[in-house]
């Protein structure tokens, strides 16, 4: 499966959004936006009480979280990934609840938000097998720290994508340019898990405009092990 069909295969409607907000917090649906997934926007009639988010998949009732979460989500820091360890757990279960949801507009920093979750369930396991895709060489440059650090510091097999292979690359990472339409439409980080399917996550966006992308994000096995199909890592 290539990466433009598991789009297509996770984009289909699978959960349903209610965001009950006062008037402070109307601004967050909108940036809440999501392609496979009907949101609906209720106003609290208490302009300033705490807004939350309902989430409903096919099962019923998935969980509820404050809007100040999603708030967390679009405008917190980024931290490195080992010192995402000590995050709380209400941001784990955020990224839990929203797991397969296809946002139709994410930018860079969202994106390298989500990635960061990623290389984070890396660097705790520290091995297995991690594969980034950065479109250009610049945009590794600008990740290069982390990446040369998970190297040396964990037994991961690391795997960057981009159009050209940076200079003075790291032996410890395996540098891809091909194939194009992987490596030039997508930006994708990807952990198999060191054969735990429990560990296995992912990140995966495609291109929309030059700084916005239509995303998601995976604990789901079967989701991650289609991505690290849909791209090559021999050596």
């Amino acid at each position: 499966m290539t990466l433009e069909a598991l789009f297509e295969e996770v984009d289909r409607p699978r959960k349903e959004f209610v965001v009950y907000t006062g008037a402070s917090d109307a601004d967050v649906v909108e940036r809440f936006a999501a392609r496979n997934a009907d949101v609906e926007h209720r106003t609290l009639p208490d302009e300033d009480a705490e807004g939350f988010l309902v989430v409903r998949e096919r099962g019923g009732f998935a969980g509820a979280l404050p809007v100040a979460e999603l708030r967390r989500l679009f405008e917190a820091a980024i931290l490195d990934p080992w010192d995402l360890e000590n995050v709380d757990e209400d941001h784990r279960a955020l990224f839990d609840l929203l797991d397969g949801t296809v946002f139709a507009s994410l930018d860079r920093r969202r994106m390298l938000a989500a990635s960061r979750e990623v290389e984070e369930h890396a660097w705790r396991v520290g091995a297995g097998t991690l594969c980034a895709g950065f479109q250009t060489a610049a945009a590794f440059g600008k990740q290069r720290r982390v990446y040369e650090r998970l190297a040396d510091e964990t037994a991961l097999d690391i795997h960057a994508y981009a159009g050209t292979v940076p200079d003075d690359a790291h032996a410890g990472i395996a540098f891809h340019t091909e194939p194009a339409s992987v490596v030039e439409g997508f930006w994708f980080v990807a952990f198999d898990g060191c054969g735990d399917d429990a560990r296995k996550c992912a990140v995966v966006g495609r291109q929309r405009h030059a700084e916005t992308y239509a995303g998601f994000w995976t604990y789901d096995p079967g989701t991650v092990q289609a991505v690290f199909d849909a791209v090559p890592t021999g050596r």
